[in-house]
């Protein structure tokens, strides 16, 4: 809402799932600030230095045992060695700087998804120079709040 008013008719958000699996994907639990500073680095990174319209898409998508949620903006996007530069500082945790623009909002949520779940979760970044950027959460598929209750959940 915050970026909405910043960027005026500069920004649009869409939220999309399959009709199928929405009330699926709504029952959903994740912890606490796990999309809010990806989608706030889609769009300082992204959209901010873009001339005209720029768009962010959260999909959600749920499997028997995963919730699966991309965040996708046609902003500039990175190339290739910065996409590989990036998933490595998100995957190794620590070595990420804390200089601006260092990923460190990434590295930081992708570490308190481990922790609360496992290696198996966590965030994965795809990206094309001039098409934009999908950031990838991979997350349990839990609905009940009992399994949650050490830790801050989002509905």
């Amino acid at each position: 809402l915050i970026q909405r008013y910043r960027f005026a008719d500069r920004l649009e958000l869409h939220i999309s799932c399959d009709p199928a699996d929405r009330e699926a994907i709504y029952r959903c639990r994740l912890p606490k600030l796990t999309i809010q500073p990806v989608i706030e680095n889609a769009i300082y990174h992204g959209l901010e230095p873009r001339k005209g319209k720029g768009k962010v898409i959260i999909n959600g998508t749920v499997t028997d045992n995963r919730l699966l949620i991309n965040i996708i903006d046609n902003g500039q996007g990175m190339d290739e060695e910065e996409r590989v530069r990036l998933n490595q500082k998100i995957e190794g945790g620590l070595s990420a700087d804390s200089k601006k623009g260092s990923g460190i909002a990434l590295v930081n949520t992708n570490q308190r998804i481990r922790l609360c779940f496992g290696k198996e979760y966590g965030i994965y970044v795809y990206s094309t120079y001039g098409m934009g950027t999908n950031v990838q959460i991979h997350l349990p598929r839990i609905t009940d709040r009992k399994y949650l209750k050490e830790i801050e959940y989002e509905e």
